[in-house]
């Protein structure tokens, strides 16, 4: 089993002003599932934090791997994308597309992940 254990950092910007973030993140592949499973982080071994539950919806076909997921966040409701693009066999790109709804949210991010 390989597990990648995943750490973002940056800066958030919007209209109200910019402040920094992070995340940690670690991403499972689950053959039970046939799925990519993506835990909050610091890695817990026992992957009791589920974020999302990313499905395979189209291979490779120019524009990179494309997988889906929902996700439950008290009563609010998330809808994400996720696209892996590749350069041969090397990951290059990952955008991340959400749509957050629900009493306490309403807002959608696209976030494009590359390497430095």
């Amino acid at each position: 089993e390989e597990d990648l254990d995943y750490l973002e950092s940056g800066e958030f910007v919007s209209k109200v002003g910019t402040f920094g973030v992070k995340a940690q993140y670690l991403y499972c592949y689950n053959p039970e599932q046939d799925s990519l499973d993506v835990y909050f982080g610091p890695p817990d071994p026992r992957k009791q934090r589920l974020f999302v539950r990313l499905r395979p919806r189209r291979e490779d076909d120019g524009q990179g791997w494309l997988a889906v997921a929902e996700h439950r966040c008290g009563d609010d409701d998330y809808d994400a994308e996720y696209q892996f693009k590749f350069d041969g066999l090397n990951l290059s790109q990952v955008r991340i597309k959400f749509k957050v709804w629900g009493p306490t949210k309403d807002y959608s991010s696209d976030t494009v992940l590359t390497r430095a």
